[in-house]
C-alpha cells in the first residue's frame, strides 16, 4: 500500500511540474491580459523608437503587433504582463499594407489566445484589453459599430475609444477567443478605434523570395527561414547570392542546420556564401565536411569547390589563396566527373580546360553536352572560340557560332545579344559582311542603341563598308562621330568613305578635322592630300602628302607620282 502511495505522489508531483512548464491557454479576462505584451524597439545606434502593445497568439512565443511598431527596428524587446523582458528573436512575416506583423518572443512559455475561427457581427459585444501588470485592470469593452472587408479579412469599427494607447490589442469575442486586433482609425474626427481581422497577422509568412521583400528587409531584425525545408534552402541561397546583410544571411544558415541536420546541401550553399565575402578558409571547410559526411554528395562537393577556385582565380585572382590554381579547379571538376558523368559537372570541366588554354580538349568537352540539358548558346560559343583559339577551321567555328545562335530566344534578348555579336565578327574574318551587318543590327535592337558606344558603330560601319553598303556605313561613322567627336580615328574613316564615294569636299573637311584633333597623324594628311588631288588642286595636295611622307606615310610616294604629273 506504502508503494502505491508514493507511486501516486510521484505521478502527481509529475503532471504538475509538467503542467507549470506548459504555455498556457488564456481562458479569462486574467489569462488575456496575461497574454498582452509591451514592446519597445531601438534603432542600430539603441535609440528608443517606439513602444506600443502586441499579443501572444501562439506557444513558444509566437506574436503579434503592428508593423509601424517595429518598422526600421534593429531590436525589439517585448515585456510580458509580469514585467519580464524578453527580446524579439525572429521576424516570422510583416505586411505594411495590413500595418501587422507576425514575430517569435524568446520564451517557451507564455499565456496565449486562441484565434476564432469565426468573424463577428454588427452590434456583438467585444472585449478589447489593453496592456498592464495590474491584475486589477479594467479590460475595455466595445461594441462592433460597422463591418467590412480589407481585401479578403474582415474590418471592424468599434465603440472603443480612437486612442494610440490601444493600437495592437487584442479584441476578444464573448467565447474567449481573438478575433481581430486594434489599429488605428484614420478617418477624420472618427471616435471609435479600428480592428482587423487576427488571421491577417496569422497569414504572413517567411517564403523563398522574402530575401527581397521590403516590408521585411525594412525592419533589421533576423528573419525566420520559410516552414518547408526545400523552401527554406531556396530561400537561402538567394538570400547568400544577393549580398544583403551578410550576418543575417549567416546567421539564417545556423538557423537552417539547427533545423535540418542531416541536410548536406546546406553546407555547399554556405560555402558558397562564405566564398562570396572571400572567407575561403571556411568554405573549404564546410567542403570538407560534405566530403567527408555526406558520401552521396561527394561529386557535388568537388564541383562546388573547383567553381568556387575558378570564379576566384578569374574574377579575384589576387590576393591568391593557398592553392586554389586553376590546376585545383581542374582537378577538382575532374573528380566530380570521374564519380558522376554529369552535364553540369562536364561543363565547369570545360571551363577549367579553356581558362588552362587546353583549346581542343575544351572544345572537345563543350561540344560533348550536345543533347545534354546543359546544351545551350554558351557551350556552342565556348566550343567556337576553344576551336578558334586551337587554330581550326574558321568555317567551322563560324558553324559553331551559328549553333550558339540558333539557341538564342526569339525575339533576341540581352541575354543571347552576345552571341550574336561574336558571330558578327566570325561573318567578317569569313568574308560574310553583309551578313555580319545584319547581326550588328540585330544586337543593336536586343541592346538599345542608347547602350552603345561610337566602337559598336565603327565595327557596323567596317562590314557594311565592306559589304557596299555605303549609304548604311555612312550613317554609322556619322553616329560614332556624334558620340565621340574627338576621336581621330572615325574622321578618318569618314573621309576615306567620302574619298571612295566619289565626296571629295567632305573627305577634305573629315581629314582636316582629324588634323586638328590629331596634328602628327600621317593618314590624317594623306587623305587630305588625296582629297585636294582630287579635287585639282595639286600644289596643295603635294604639300599635304609631302607632310604624310615626313610624318611617316608609306602609301603617300604612289600619290606624290600621281599628282606631280
Amino acid at each position: 500500500m506504502n508503494h502505491l502511495v508514493t507511486s501516486f505522489k510521484k505521478s502527481v508531483t509529475l503532471l504538475l511540474f509538467l503542467t507549470a512548464a506548459l504555455p498556457a491557454l488564456a481562458t479569462d479576462q486574467d489569462d488575456w491580459r496575461k497574454a498582452v505584451i509591451s514592446i519597445t524597439t531601438y534603432d542600430s545606434d539603441g535609440k528608443l523608437i517606439h513602444s506600443g502593445n502586441g499579443f501572444f497568439i501562439g506557444e513558444n512565443g509566437e506574436a503579434i503587433a503592428s508593423y509601424a511598431l517595429l518598422e526600421g527596428a534593429s531590436k525589439a524587446v517585448a515585456i510580458d504582463a509580469n514585467g519580464k523582458k524578453h527580446d524579439v528573436m525572429r521576424i516570422l512575416g510583416a505586411s505594411q499594407n495590413y500595418d501587422l506583423v507576425r514575430f517569435q518572443v524568446g520564451t517557451n512559455k507564455n499565456n496565449w489566445i486562441p484565434i476564432s475561427a469565426t468573424d463577428v457581427s454588427q452590434g456583438e459585444q467585444l472585449t478589447v484589453v489593453p496592456y498592464s501588470i495590474d491584475k486589477k485592470s479594467a479590460s475595455i469593452a466595445a461594441t462592433v459599430s460597422e463591418t467590412s472587408k480589407f481585401d479578403r479579412y474582415a474590418y471592424y469599427t468599434l465603440t472603443s475609444e480612437n486612442a494610440e494607447r490601444l493600437v495592437g490589442c487584442p479584441v476578444i469575442t464573448g467565447n474567449g477567443e481573438v478575433v481581430a486586433i486594434t489599429q488605428l482609425n484614420v478617418s477624420p474626427g472618427a471616435k471609435g478605434i479600428c480592428a482587423i481581422d487576427v488571421e491577417a497577422g496569422k497569414d504572413l509568412h517567411v517564403n523563398t523570395l522574402s530575401y527581397m521583400n521590403k516590408d521585411l528587409q525594412s525592419i533589421h531584425i533576423q528573419k525566420a527561414l520559410p516552414s518547408k525545408e526545400e523552401d527554406a534552402l531556396s530561400y537561402l541561397y538567394m538570400f547568400s547570392m544577393s549580398l544583403k546583410d551578410s550576418a543575417a544571411c549567416a546567421i539564417a544558415f545556423d538557423d537552417f542546420i539547427r533545423a535540418y541536420p542531416e541536410n548536406g546541401d546546406v553546407y555547399l550553399s554556405r560555402a558558397e556564401f562564405y566564398a562570396l565575402h572571400a572567407d575561403y578558409s571556411r568554405a573549404e571547410a564546410d567542403i570538407e565536411h560534405v566530403t567527408k559526411d555526406y558520401k552521396d554528395k561527394a561529386a557535388e562537393a568537388h564541383y562546388t569547390l573547383s567553381k568556387l577556385v575558378y570564379n576566384k582565380i578569374v574574377n579575384n585572382p589576387q590576393p591568391a589563396y593557398k592553392d586554389w590554381t586553376a590546376e585545383k579547379a581542374l582537378a577538382e571538376a575532374q573528380a566530380a566527373c570521374d564519380i558522376s558523368i554529369q552535364p553540369l559537372y562536364r561543363l565547369q570541366l570545360g571551363y577549367c580546360q579553356f581558362v588552362l588554354k587546353q583549346y581542343e580538349k575544351a572544345c572537345e568537352t563543350f561540344l560533348s553536352l550536345a543533347g545534354t540539358d546543359m546544351e545551350s548558346s554558351e557551350s556552342y560559343y565556348y566550343a567556337a572560340r576553344s576551336l578558334e583559339l586551337s587554330g581550326g577551321d574558321s568555317l567551322r567555328v563560324l558553324a559553331l557560332a551559328d549553333s550558339a545562335v540558333a539557341r538564342c530566344e526569339r525575339p533576341l534578348t540581352v541575354a543571347g545579344a552576345p552571341f550574336v555579336l561574336a558571330r558578327a565578327g566570325y561573318r567578317m574574318r569569313c568574308g560574310l559582311y553583309r551578313e555580319a551587318a545584319a547581326d550588328y543590327s540585330d544586337y543593336e535592337n536586343a541592346i538599345g542603341s542608347r547602350n552603345l558606344n561610337a566602337h559598336f558603330y565603327y565595327l557596323r560601319e567596317q562590314a557594311e563598308l565592306n559589304g557596299r553598303m555605303y549609304q548604311q556605313a555612312l550613317d554609322d561613322i556619322d553616329k560614332a562621330i556624334s558620340l565621340e567627336a574627338d576621336a581621330p580615328l572615325y574622321h578618318l574613316e569618314r573621309a576615306a568613305l567620302m574619298l571612295r564615294v566619289g565626296e571629295n569636299e567632305e573627305a577634305l573637311r573629315s581629314a582636316q578635322q582629324a588634323q586638328k584633333l590629331s596634328p602628327d597623324n600621317a593618314d590624317a594628311y594623306l587623305l587630305a592630300g588625296i582629297a585636294l588631288g582630287e579635287l585639282g588642286q595639286k600644289a596643295q595636295a603635294l604639300e599635304a602628302l609631302n607632310s604624310a611622307k615626313a610624318k611617316g606615310s608609306t602609301d603617300a610616294e604612289a600619290y606624290i607620282g600621281q599628282y606631280s604629273k
